[in-house]
């Protein structure tokens, strides 16, 4: 890349800002509907580049649905492997269930496994005990 990088951003940069400056005189043309519109891309407002670090642990959990931080929190301080669902829980927003999947690695989800995840308040499979409850979800080892 060398040299000839920022002397390409910076070009693009200057492109950038004459073709915003163009688009700005255009605003008093706009129908009132649309008018709406002007301080859309404003500094303040305008969609900024992420600060997540992928490849980092735990990279962009944030994004996850509060029931699955709490349901893969749950497993990781438990120290579980392999778990599986719950009848009640395979029954439950498949959504919620594929993120789990995806968040849980490299937990994985497996269907002989002996820890079960429950949903709150159900009860665990017989010959199988209570590990722990929590207002999000529960554990119950089956061994």
């Amino acid at each position: 890349m060398g040299e000839a990088a920022p002397v390409r951003v910076a070009a693009l940069s200057a492109r950038v800002a004459a073709i915003a400056a163009a688009l700005a005189c255009l605003v008093p043309l706009l129908p009132p509907e649309l008018a709406a519109l002007q301080g859309f891309w404003d500094a303040d407002t305008a969609p900024r580049p992420t600060t997540v670090q992928w490849g980092e642990p735990r990279a962009g959990e944030d994004v996850l649905p509060h029931e699955v931080r709490a349901m893969v929190a749950l497993l990781r301080d438990r120290g579980v492997v392999r778990f599986r669902e719950s009848e009640g829980f395979r029954r439950s927003d498949e959504s919620i269930r594929q993120r789990l999947a995806e968040a849980a690695y490299p937990i994985v989800l497996e269907a002989h496994a002996d820890t079960v995840l429950l949903l709150p308040g159900e009860a665990p499979p017989p010959r199988c005990r209570l590990v722990e409850a929590r207002p999000e979800a529960a554990l119950a080892d089956c061994r």
